[in-house]
C-alpha cells in the first residue's frame, strides 16, 4: 500500500513527540470506532454506587474531579465514591522511572472540548525540574470488546476502557465518566524532593487547575538479571517494510518498526519479541520477513538479550514440501515424516546460524512449532532434536507439569519451557538445569475483563513474576496486527486482532491501559530487587542504625513473601489490593532511599532473586478462614428423582453411569465427540456444527418451586492440550410441557481438568408459578466452542435442588497492607450467600492489635450478595492488626494486616 505523502510528514513529528515526550500542539481527534455488529449482544457495566452529592461549586463547574488506583476501573458509567474526590494530585518515582499519574471526570452536564495539559513541575528550590515535555497527557477512551472472553466465538461485548490515545479535545455527554492519564517520565538529573505544578482542565464554560505535587526519590531502580521480558507480536510491521514500494514508504515503516521497538525497551524489554522465520522453497532457505533489518534495529533498541525465534510458517512449509500433506489445523500433523525431514530442518537451521554469526546478530533461540497439539508430540520433539543438532537452544510452548508422556518425550531436546500458567514449581525450578518461561495470555487479552487485566497483569508481572521462580514473561500480544490496514475493531472476525497496542495510521504508537499496568508490575519487581541487593551490601555494616534499616527491609520483604500463595495464574481476586500495592511500593522506595544514606560494606552488584531471610518459614501464614467450603455447609440438598434417565439423542453424545469412590455411588458420565463435518442429529442437517446434548425427561412433571436453585458437581477431561482447554462450555436448562425453558445457566471459563467444580444455578428471577411444573433437563456442549475432533467427558454428581440454611460468608478481601497518609479507610469487599428479602446476614467485626487487645468493634448486616464495607482507619497506630468477623459469635474469617504511617 502506498501511503500518502501527509503521513510521513504526520510520521516525523509524531518520532520528535515519542522521543522528546514533549506536550502535543498539533490537533488531535479520537480513532475511529465502529458500529456494533448486529449478532453483538452487549454486557453492560453495573454499577451499584449512588449518585455523588456534588458541592455547589462542582455544581456551578458542571463536573466533579476525583481519582482512582490505576489498577481500579473507570467504566464510562462509574459513579465515584466521595471518598474518591480529590483537590490534588500526588505521585512519586525513581531516576529514569516512567510513573503514571490519573484523574478521572465526572460531568453533570453535557462537556464540550475539553482540553487537559500539565505544567512543568518545579522543585521547591527551583534548582530542578521535570519539564512538561516529560509529561505524557493522554485520554483513556472506551471500545466495544468482546466480554467477558475474546475468542471469535464470543459474541457478547462491553464498553470497556483500552487505549491511551492523545486528544486535543475531548466532547462528552453528562454522567460519562472520562479519565485522564499522565505518564511521568523522570529525568535521570532530578534531585530528590517534592516537585509542584498543576493540571489546567479547560472546557467552553471555563477552567480548573489542580495542584500536583510529585515526590523524586533520588536513586535508580535495578532490574534482576535473571528476569527478562519479552512478548509475542506480529511481524506484518517488517513484512510491510520489505514489501514498500517506494524509498519514503520504506521509510515510514522502518520508523514505525524503530519507535515500537523502542517503546519495548521503555516497557521493560530486554529480550527481543518474537519474530517469526519463513522458508524459500526455490532458494531451500530460511528468512526473515523484514530481510534481517529487524534484527539490527532490535539490537539499536537494547533489547538484544536473545531472540526467540517462531519457526511454525517455516516448518509448515518443509513439512508441506515432504509430505504433500497440507490441511491441518494448528499443529496435530496427519502424517509422520520421514528422517529426511528432520534433516533437512537441521540443515536448514545451520545455514542460517551461519548467517547469523557473520551478521553478528543475538543468539537465536528456536521453536519448531506453536502450541503443538499433544497427539504430535513425537513430530514435536523430533523437530527439537533437529533444532539442537544444529547446535542451536529450543523453546516449546509446553505445560511441563501436564501431561508426564509429553514431558518425558520432549525433555531431552528443550532447553525452556513455555507454559500458559506459572506451573512448575519455585523449588522445582530452582533444582533444574533448565529455564522456565511464561506466556500469561488470559492477563493480556484472553478475559477480556479489565480488573484481570490491570490488577492480575501488575500481580503476575511483579511479585507473582517474583515468587514464581520463572525467568521470562512473553505474552501474547504485544500488540494488535494491522489487517486491515489500521482498522481499529474488536468485534468482527476479519478485523485487527482483539487485544494489545496499536499503531495509527500515522505510524504513532497508541499504548492499551493494561501495558502500563504491566510496567507497573516490571517496576514492583525492580523495587524487590533493589532493596534486595542494598540490603545485601549493608549487611553486617558497623553502623548500628544502618543495621536496624537492614533488619526492617527483611522483615518487609518477608511479610510481603509470607502474603500470598504463588499462583498458576492470577486474576482479579487472588492478587493484592491497588492498596497493597501502592503501601508496598511507598514502603520498599523509603527503606532504600534511607539504606543509601549508609556506604556498602560488601563489594557485590547483584544478590539472589529471593533472599534466604524470606524463605524462612516460606508457606503462607495462613488466614483462618471458615467460610464455607462444601455446598453441605450452607445448603440442603435434595435429589430430584431417579438420575439414571438421562439420555442422549444426538450422535456426538453418548451417556453412561460410573461409580464414584470420592461419592460412595454411581454418578453420570456424558461423553462428547466434537465433530464439525457432520450434523449429528439430522441426517443431512443444517447444523454440522451443531449442539450435543443429554436430557431427563421426566416422567410426570416436577415441581422446583419452594427451593433457592439447582446444584451440581461437574469434573471433565479431555484429549486437548494445554492452550485448547482454556475454555470449557457446558450449559444446563429447564423446560417446561411446552418445550420453553424456564431457566438456564452456563458454565464457561478456564476451568482446570480433573477437578470437581460445583455449579449453583440459582432460581432468583424465576416467578415461582413457572418453577411449578418443570418436564426435561438438559445439558448442552456448543461445538462451536471447542476444536474439531475434541473427544471431551463430563462426570456430572446430580444436579439437586438446592434451599439455603441460612445465610453465610463466601469470600472476604481487603488489603493486607495499608499506608495512613492519603486513606482514611480500609476497604473490605465481603460476599455472601443465601441472602433474601426476609433474610440477611448480622456480622460481628473485630480489629484486634499484636498483642490482642480488641481496639475496634461494630456490628453491621448484609441485605445483598455483595457489599464494600468502609473501615475506618483512626485509631490505629502502625502495627500488625488481625481483622476478624462473627456470626452468631462464631469466628468465620481472620486475617492479618498491617497499618505503616
Amino acid at each position: 500500500m502506498i501511503l500518502p505523502k501527509s503521513c510521513y510528514v504526520m510520521m516525523f513529528f509524531c518520532l520528535i513527540s515519542e522521543v522528546c515526550y514533549s506536550q502535543n500542539t498539533e490537533n488531535k481527534e479520537m480513532l475511529k470506532q465502529y458500529p456494533v455488529p448486529s449478532a453483538f449482544k452487549e454486557i453492560p457495566f453495573i454499577e451499584n454506587n449512588p449518585e455523588p452529592g456534588l458541592s455547589e461549586t462542582e455544581k456551578a463547574r458542571g463536573y466533579m474531579v476525583f481519582s482512582r488506583p490505576i489498577t481500579d476501573v473507570v467504566y464510562p458509567n462509574t459513579k465515584p465514591l466521595q471518598s474518591e474526590r480529590i483537590d490534588s494530585l500526588y505521585g512519586f518515582g525513581t531516576l529514569g522511572e516512567f510513573e503514571p499519574l490519573n484523574l478521572s471526570v465526572y460531568p453533570v452536564r453535557d462537556i464540550r472540548r475539553m482540553q487537559v495539559s500539565v505544567s512543568d513541575l518545579k522543585h521547591a528550590n527551583n534548582s530542578s525540574v521535570i519539564p512538561a515535555m516529560n509529561i505524557e497527557t493522554r485520554l483513556l477512551t472506551y471500545w466495544n470488546i468482546r466480554y467477558p472472553y475474546y475468542n471469535q466465538t464470543c459474541t457478547t461485548y462491553r464498553r470497556v476502557p483500552e487505549l491511551l490515545e492523545k486528544v486535543s479535545f475531548n466532547s462528552f455527554p453528562t454522567k460519562e465518566s472520562q479519565r485522564y492519564w499522565f505518564t511521568v517520565k523522570v529525568p535521570e538529573n532530578c534531585i530528590a524532593g517534592d516537585y509542584k505544578g498543576t493540571v489546567k482542565l479547560k472546557d467552553e464554560l471555563g477552567e480548573l487547575l489542580i495542584p500536583v505535587t510529585f515526590r523524586v526519590f533520588a536513586f535508580k531502580l535495578l532490574k534482576d538479571p535473571r528476569k527478562h521480558f519479552s512478548a509475542y507480536t506480529s511481524v506484518d510491521l517488517y513484512k510491510k517494510y520489505s514489501v514498500a514500494k517506494s524509498p519514503e514508504e520504506k521509510e515510514f515503516w522502518e520508523k514505525a518498526a524503530m519507535l515500537e521497538f523502542s517503546k519495548m525497551r521503555d516497557y521493560g524489554f530486554d529480550t527481543a519479541p518474537t519474530i517469526r522465520l519463513e522458508y524459500d522453497e526455490k532458494n531451500d532457505c530460511l528468512f526473515f520477513p523484514g530481510e534481517g533489518r529487524e534484527i539490527d534495529m532490535i539490537s539499536k533498541a537494547d533489547i538484544n538479550r536473545l531472540v526467540p525465534v517462531l519457526m511454525d510458517h517455516a516448518v509448515r512449509s518443509l513439512y508441506m514440501k515432504h509430505t504433500g500433506v497440507s490441511d491441518f489445523k494448528k499443529w496435530k500433523v496427519p502424517v509422520m515424516p520421514d528422517e529426511k525431514f528432520y534433516s533437512h530442518l537441521s540443515e536448514l537451521v545451520r545455514k542460517f546460524e551461519e548467517k547469523r554469526k557473520s551478521n553478528n546478530w543475538p543468539e537465536f533461540v528456536y521453536s519448531p512449532a506453536d502450541e503443538i497439539d499433544t497427539q504430535s508430540a513425537e513430530f514435536g520433539a523430533k523437530a527439537c532434536k533437529a533444532v539442537k543438532n544444529a547446535g542451536c537452544r529450543t523453546f516449546i510452548t509446553k505445560d511441563p507439569e501436564l501431561r508426564v508422556y509429553e514431558y518425558k518425550t520432549y525433555e531431552k531436546y528443550v532447553d525452556m519451557w513455555c507454559s500458559q500458567p506459572f506451573s512448575v514449581p519455585c523449588e522445582k525450578i530452582a533444582a533444574a538445569k533448565k529455564e522456565y518461561w511464561c506466556y500469561p495470555n488470559p492477563i493480556a487479552g484472553e478475559i477480556r475483563r479489565p480488573e484481570v487485566m490491570s490488577r492480575a497483569g501488575r500481580m503476575t508481572y511483579g511479585f507473582g513474576l517474583w515468587k514464581s521462580g520463572y525467568s521470562m514473561l512473553m505474552p501474547w500480544a504485544w500488540r494488535a496486527n494491522l489487517k486491515p490496514f489500521f482498522d481499529f475493531d474488536y468485534l468482527r472476525k476479519d478485523r485487527s486482532s482483539p487485544c494489545g497496542n496499536k499503531i495509527a495510521e500515522n505510524g504513532e504508537f497508541v499504548p492499551a491501559v493494561y501495558w502500563d499496568c504491566f510496567r507497573e508490575g516490571y517496576d514492583d519487581g525492580r523495587y524487590i530487587y533493589t532493596l534486595q541487593l542494598f540490603i545485601a551490601q549493608r549487611e553486617n555494616s558497623s553502623v548500628k542504625e544502618c543495621r536496624l534499616k537492614v533488619e526492617e527491609g527483611k522483615k518487609l520483604l518477608k511479610e510481603i513473601w509470607n502474603s500470598f500463595n504463588a499462583e498458576k495464574i492470577y486474576d482479579d481476586k487472588n492478587s493484592f489490593t491497588s492498596s497493597d500495592f501502592i503501601t508496598l511500593r511507598w514502603q520498599m522506595a523509603s527503606l532504600i532511599e534511607a539504606l543509601l544514606k549508609y556506604p556498602a560494606v560488601n563489594n557485590t552488584s547483584k544478590t539472589d532473586s529471593v533472599l534466604s531471610s524470606s524463605l524462612e518459614h516460606s508457606a503462607k501464614e495462613k488466614s483462618v478462614s471458615v467460610l464455607n467450603s462444601d455446598i453441605s455447609e450452607g445448603y440442603n440438598l435434595t435429589g430430584i428423582g431417579d438420575n439414571s434417565k438421562w439420555t442422549s439423542p444426538i450422535k456426538e453424545g453418548s451417556v453412561s453411569r460410573v461409580s464414584e469412590k470420592e461419592f460412595g455411588r454411581e454418578i453420570m458420565l456424558f461423553n462428547v465427540a466434537v465433530d464439525y463435518a457432520h450434523d449429528g442429529e439430522f441426517e443431512n442437517g443444517k447444523y454440522p456444527v451443531g449442539w450435543p446434548r443429554c436430557s431427563w425427561k421426566f416422567d410426570s412433571p416436577k415441581d422446583f418451586s419452594g427451593h433457592d436453585g439447582l446444584f451440581f458437581r461437574v469434573k471433565f477431561y479431555s484429549n486437548r492440550d494445554e492452550v485448547a482447554d482454556d475454555y470449557t462450555y457446558l450449559f444446563l436448562e429447564g423446560k417446561n410441557l411446552k418445550n420453553e425453558r424456564v431457566f438456564g445457566s452456563e458454565m464457561l471459563g478456564e476451568y482446570p481438568e480433573n477437578k470437581w467444580i460445583p455449579v449453583s444455578i440459582p432460581f432468583t428471577d424465576v416467578k415461582s408459578a413457572k418453577l411449578k411444573e418443570i418436564s426435561s433437563l438438559n445439558m448442552i456442549v456448543p461445538e462451536s466452542y471447542y476444536p474439531d475432533k475434541t473427544d471431551i467427558s463430563f462426570l456430572i454428581d446430580g444436579p439437586y435442588l438446592y434451599s439455603f440454611k441460612d445465610a453465610f460468608l463466601t469470600a472476604v478481601r481487603h488489603p493486607h497492607f495499608i499506608r495512613k497518609s492519603g486513606n482514611t479507610e480500609i476497604p473490605v469487599e465481603i460476599e455472601a450467600n443465601g441472602i433474601s428479602q426476609s433474610r440477611c446476614l448480622q456480622l460481628d467485626l473485630q480489629i484486634n492489635d499484636d498483642e490482642g487487645k480488641t481496639v475496634h468493634s461494630e456490628k453491621f448486616s448484609m441485605s445483598t450478595l455483595d457489599m464494600k464495607y468502609y473501615l475506618p482507619l483512626t485509631g490505629l497506630k502502625p502495627g500488625k492488626y488481625i481483622l476478624k468477623l462473627f456470626q452468631r459469635d462464631i469466628l468465620k474469617y481472620s486475617s492479618e494486616f498491617n497499618v505503616y504511617q
